[in-house]
């Protein structure tokens, strides 16, 4: 991946210096938010549990102050010049709002952290049992934050799902000289240009104050905030909305879906990262006909192009309008579309001349594919490819390669994940070998794209969850073992070539029987998945019954070019009980410049009814880069 200059014109409105840097791998699977896959080699057969390079513990969560229990925290880790980012208070404080930590990526040490308006948007927990299944239709749970850190302009944008979400940004490096081991204002990344061109129009006409922020009538869009481009008094109560976002490291472009109520399928919205304002946004469709699935990874920017992704069968018969409030036959199938942006000057500009002066978006079609799924689903637990009502937000695995995208489904219950690979020149599938019997909400993706040589390797990790059946319009109260298998599958696609393993069975019993089953419903992970050159790693934390001893955190690596290889074993000892941490797991793992940051979330009631936990850790491993 390129790095970026910071040019950007609130960077440069700062004063922030564009400083060279190495890889800049920053976030989760697919899209911008990265391709999961380090070009640099983390060979863990050299790394022993004494060679970890550092592990930074952050023990004061801060409270959401929610109807229900939350906490927030970190959802991934991002990194920038040689510095990562959390959602973490370095020491005890409190405060309505989240508090983001800037680590150096050396050695962990603390060199910034600053307060923020990022707010939660839940207020309830996922499922209310047993007297009631009232749920709040987000994916990420109370307090858990999504970030982004782009390389281009140096802003750190984060955001949370619910009702009244907070979408808030910064430039987290601006002030770090003023640390003093305590948590300082953080500037926000479009102050500047808030006090220089508060007459710069949106795609709509409308300038900032008029607009409000969804967790705060009583503020206007403001210097620390992104938009959805509603105008104010129309957006205080934005319900049910995703934790997800992108932004587009190669052009000026960021992207989200919109789902009001508890819809399958929606619409989104585009805005310019310059500026921090609206650029473009349907209501409901993104072309005649066609909805963007509401919740996690319905649509991706990159490359200067926008990809699309949403349901093609309407098998409901109401236009793709599924929700859990109508919830006769769910809606199958997959559409992919490709479209390519321009950007126009439109509105006055309020005498700004920099990046992103040019404010509104169109979209023109570069390519859409179809494909259908053979079976027509009579209700929820019938449902085959996807279901995507409230809970059941599970990760859409597919990922951006150039103009095209790579992504993989459940076609059938009875057959195996099916990648495709879409471009202007037409698509291909391929048979990933796992999967079987499994229907798509039973498996928890995850996808990566990596270039060892001359050859692209995609490698699927299909993780599992616990298994709440659907009883119409109302989930069981008990979650039950999951429904199939781990599995990981890795294909080489210059040869076709494909190899498979299984990490354990549906019942634990496999190879790897520490390796936790994810949530039922919501979405954060109990293990995650990366690739580092030429090697997938795998890791969870073993919190298994059977004796009181330390919690471990474990990290399987598999060589993606051995073909089915004995994967290496990693453990190292965090140094907390079983016995009292049996819900700690991984959140989220990234590679950069040959070290492993692994995000471990400590908790013994974190599940996707209390959003709580004791501590959230990053602990580096590997050599770095040239060493």
């Amino acid at each position: 991946m390129t790095r970026h200059f910071v040019v950007g014109a609130v960077a440069l409105a700062l004063g922030v210096s564009s400083v060279s840097a190495g890889e800049n791998w920053t976030g989760y699977e697919g899209g911008n938010l990265h391709h999961n896959a380090s070009a640099v080699d983390v060979d863990l057969r050299k790394v022993t549990a004494n060679t970890v390079r550092w592990d930074a513990r952050f023990a004061h969560p801060v409270d959401c102050k929610t109807t229900n229990p939350g906490l927030f925290g970190s959802r991934n880790l991002v990194s920038l010049d040689g510095h990562i980012a959390l959602v973490a208070a370095d020491g005890k404080t409190n405060s309505r709002y989240a508090f983001i930590s800037i680590l150096r990526a050396s050695d962990g040490k603390v060199v910034n952290c600053i307060s923020t308006t990022q707010t939660t948007g839940p207020r309830r927990d996922q499922m209310m049992y047993p007297v009631s299944n009232y749920m709040e239709a987000y994916d990420t749970g109370i307090g858990i934050t999504v970030l982004h850190w782009d390389a281009e302009t140096g802003v750190l944008f984060a955001r949370n799902g619910g009702d009244n979400p907070g979408n808030t940004a910064y430039l987290p490096l601006a002030n770090k000289a003023g640390y003093e081991q305590r948590p300082q204002k953080g500037v926000g990344a479009y102050e500047q240009f808030c006090k220089k061109f508060p007459d710069f129009k949106d795609a709509d006409g409308n300038v900032r104050r008029d607009k409000e922020i969804p967790c705060d009538a009583k503020r206007w869009l403001d210097g620390d905030q992104w938009d959805y481009g509603t105008l104010r008094g129309r957006f205080n109560n934005q319900p049910n909305s995703t934790a997800f976002f992108e932004v587009d490291g190669d052009s000026g472009l960021m992207a989200a879906a919109v789902a009001p109520a508890h819809a399958q399928a929606w619409g989104y919205y585009l805005a310019g990262k310059h500026t921090g304002l609206y650029a473009k946004a349907y209501r409901a469709e993104f072309a005649p006909g066609q909805r963007v699935f509401a919740k996690w990874g319905g649509i991706r920017v990159g490359n200067g192009r926008v990809f699309f992704m949403g349901p093609c069968d309407d098998t409901g018969g109401d236009g793709l309008k599924t929700s859990l409030f109508s919830l006769a036959r769910p809606d199958q199938g997959l559409r992919l579309c490709a479209y390519k942006v321009a950007w126009f000057d439109r509105q006055p500009n309020g005498g700004y001349d920099g990046k992103g002066k040019a404010e509104t978006v169109e979209l023109t079609k570069a390519f859409g594919y179809e494909f259908h799924s053979p079976h027509k689903p009579v209700g929820a637990e019938d449902a085959e490819s996807y279901l995507e009502v409230d809970a059941f937000y599970r990760n859409k695995a597919w990922l951006i390669d150039g103009t095209g995208v790579w992504a993989a489904w459940k076609k059938t219950k009875g057959g195996n994940v099916e990648l495709l690979h879409c471009d202007e020149k037409g698509f291909k599938a391929y048979d990933l070998g796992i999967g079987a019997g499994q229907r798509g909400q039973d498996i928890w993706p995850h996808i990566s794209l990596a270039t060892v040589g001359p050859v692209k390797y995609v490698v699927y990790y299909a993780g599992n969850a616990m298994y709440r059946k659907f009883l119409g319009r109302q989930w069981s109260p008990t979650a039950q073992r999951p429904l199939g298998p781990a599995a990981l599958a890795v294909l080489n696609t210059s040869t076709g070539k494909r190899w498979t393993c299984t990490l354990n069975a549906a019942d634990g019993s496999g190879p790897h029987p520490s390796l936790p089953p994810n949530e039922a419903e919501g979405y954060f992970d109990r293990s995650a998945m990366v690739v580092a050159g030429r090697y997938a790693c795998i890791a969870w934390a073993d919190v298994a019954d059977g004796d009181d001893g330390n919690a471990l955190l474990r990290v399987l690596s598999f060589d993606i070019t051995a073909g089915r290889p004995r994967p290496h074993e990693f453990t190292y000892d965090l140094g907390i009980k079983k016995a009292t941490n049996r819900q700690t797991c991984v959140f989220d793992m990234m590679a950069v410049d040959g070290l492993l940051y692994v995000l471990v979330t400590e908790s013994d009631t974190l599940n996707s009814g209390t959003h709580t936990w004791t501590a959230q850790r990053v602990i580096a491993i590997g050599s770095p880069k040239g060493k």
